[in-house]
């Protein structure tokens, strides 16, 4: 099967539902970046929420982050980001730190002076046609120094909803 790219903005003709399928995969459909610290951060917080991601049943969605800065004042700090979702059959319904979690890192910072960096990646399987609200959240799980998730200009913090293909189902086995 090939594909012809088209310009944004430029109309595309397609031959089959195949051809339309084919060109929806692996698309971005909702980013934000953030170039903003956020602190201090005691309890669950949330940093970056995109709301009303249109999703479809029978499809896969990634959910991922560039490398994430959970940093502290203090070394032995223990800090989470989370990734949290709520979908709805309409728009409007937004994730809240009591919305599911689909993922988590926790981040052990063993000096005051360098913060650990990684990615946060889930994966989402809609039952149902609907709208999605993703939150990034950040929680400080020990309290010893002033924690904060850390973004500038120099070191932003994306997030992005992916729409990967359609989904084969749950067909592995368990060991």
């Amino acid at each position: 099967m090939s594909y012809t790219l088209v310009g944004a903005g430029q109309p595309a003709l397609v031959s089959t539902t195949n051809d339309i399928i084919g060109a929806s995969l692996n698309r971005v459909v909702a980013r934000h970046r953030r170039t903003t610290a956020k602190t201090p951060i005691t309890t669950e917080s949330g940093f970056i929420r995109l709301d009303d991601i249109p999703v479809l049943n029978g499809y896969v969605y990634e959910i991922t982050t560039s490398p994430l800065t959970l940093d502290s004042t203090a070394a032995a700090e223990v800090g989470a980001a989370r990734i949290r979702a709520v979908q709805d059959t309409v728009t409007g319904t937004l994730a809240t730190i009591t919305s599911t979690q689909l993922g988590q890192i926790r981040e052990y910072q063993d000096d005051a002076t360098n913060a650990d960096l990684n990615i946060l990646t889930v994966y989402y399987f809609p039952s149902a046609d609907g709208f999605l609200s993703v939150l990034l959240s950040a929680i400080r799980i020990t309290a010893i120094g002033t924690f904060q998730f850390f973004a500038s200009a120099t070191e932003p913090c994306d997030l992005i909803v992916r729409q990967l293909g359609t989904d084969p189902g749950s067909n592995g086995t368990e060991l």
